[in-house]
């Protein structure tokens, strides 16, 4: 098909109208067609295309008024196929109706101001961005960055039922961003933000937050590869490849400390036998003893770029074991049908949480502790050791020698600092089958 189709026949309508106060009426349907640029661009009030395959890029931009419908066609075996549109569709489009069976590229809706539109499939980055007036509804994935800069109109985002995303979900993902708000006002002293790509998550519905946790896709790129016992189940570590430690098991440089003289190197091999390779011990330090896992007792249960639910702890209140257990186990439950196409194979995590320590210095039964305990800790290379800085003592730049301590975790985390001590972020593995064994037993 040619470009700006139905362009031409809007101009006639609009010169009727304005010279001669005649209002036409003009249909047009096209069948297994792509339209050209420009399809319905400039569209008036009267001017109706429908136009069934598909249109390119800039259709409806700059509408005035009638519709445009893009429907999917039939293709040589009889399946009803694209439907879809290309990039700008509906751009400043001001009045008319603009419907879209199939998906839409990049900037969808840009600067609409009070056309309605309609579309049934995915949407590419920052559709409805500069958006002022209007309505519009999408059915598919709302893709990246979905009304950068709205000031005005409404955009109805589809909640799929089969899934149970349900409104309270959506709504609890939104909470997150007040925490920060509140986090920054905190730590700077003045209003800001500075987590846009934090934003971008619950923005996209990418961060679930179920509970007392919140949980996001993600893939498994840990310094470890996670094995488990064929008949028990048990779970053991090994560092990947070639990892500097230092001599208590920690990475060489870890949150600023110097180069420890007598560290050391790990090793990594696999073969028809098994896996040989430096474990790590229950508080997530690796040990310089080799181990071997013998094939036959032993599997692979995580390896890198395997599919992982990754935890997020939101700062919301206590860390009762229960309600985390709860949240990990709601989950469990939901995380596969919103995400049928990432099937996680393990939580992980990794946080100043999971640092080991804090079992020396807070009670046995503090939530932290029990917390940490219910996970499979390993070594990761946290460079600057600040985010307990920064999550516990209140910013990252803070000099601990002058901080006076308010609660008891500050004081345990000063104590030790004070002792010459360092605090660096550990991560955190734990398979969905484990989460009420290893709660009962933290």
């Amino acid at each position: 098909m040619d470009r700006f189709v139905g362009t031409g026949d809007s101009g006639e309508i609009a010169r009727a109208r304005i010279f001669g106060g005649e209002a036409i009426q003009r249909a047009m349907t096209f069948e297994r067609s792509v339209a050209g640029n420009g399809a319905a661009a400039y569209s008036a009030e009267g001017m109706s295309l429908t136009i069934g395959g598909g249109a390119q890029d800039g259709a409806a931009k700059t509408a005035l008024g009638g519709t445009l419908t893009v429907m999917k066609a039939p293709n040589a075996d009889g399946a009803y196929v694209d439907g879809s549109v290309g990039k700008c569709f509906a751009y400043g489009a001001q009045r008319g109706r603009f419907l879209v069976q199939g998906g839409a590229d990049a900037r969808a809706g840009i600067r609409l101001s009070g056309a309605d539109v309609v579309i049934g499939g995915d949407v590419k980055g920052f559709a409805f961005e500069y958006m002022t007036g209007g309505r519009a509804a999408i059915l598919g994935d709302p893709g990246r960055w979905i009304c950068s800069g709205m000031s005005g109109g409404a955009v109805f985002v589809r909640h799929d039922p089969e899934r149970g995303l349900d409104e309270a979900t959506t709504l609890a993902g939104f909470r997150d961003l007040g925490r920060w708000l509140d986090e920054y006002q905190r730590a700077q002293g003045h209003p800001g933000f500075d987590r846009v790509g934090w934003l971008e998550g619950t923005v996209r519905g990418t961060l679930i937050e179920l509970g007392r946790l919140q949980c996001n896709c993600a893939s498994w790129h840990g310094a470890v590869r996670v094995f488990r016992h064929r008949r028990d189940r048990r779970v053991q570590l090994l560092m990947t490849g070639r990892h500097d430690l230092r001599a208590d098991g920690w990475h060489q440089g870890i949150a600023g400390l110097a180069q420890d003289p007598a560290g050391w190197t790990t090793s990594f091999s696999e073969g028809p036998e098994g896996w040989r390779g430096s474990p790590v011990d229950a508080r997530g330090r690796a040990q310089r003893a080799e181990v071997l896992l013998p094939a036959d007792d032993w599997e692979a249960a995580l390896a890198p770029g395997d599919p992982v639910w990754y935890v997020h702890i939101p700062a919301s209140g206590p860390l009762l074991p229960e309600a985390c257990r709860d949240s990990l186990l709601a989950h469990r439950a939901k995380l596969p049908l919103w995400f049928p196409g990432h099937q996680g194979k393990a939580f992980i995590s990794v946080s100043w949480m999971f640092d080991a320590q804090l079992a020396d210095h807070l009670p046995a039964d503090a939530n932290l502790v029990r917390f940490l305990r219910a996970f499979h800790l390993h070594p990761h290379r946290d460079v600057t050791g600040d985010q307990i800085k920064e999550r516990v003592l209140g910013r990252s730049g803070i000099d601990w020698r002058t901080c006076t301590p308010t609660s008891s975790l500050q004081r345990a985390v000063l104590a030790h600092y004070r002792a010459g001590g360092t605090w660096a972020q550990s991560g955190a593995v734990l398979f969905p089958d484990e989460i009420e064994t290893a709660f009962a037993t933290a």
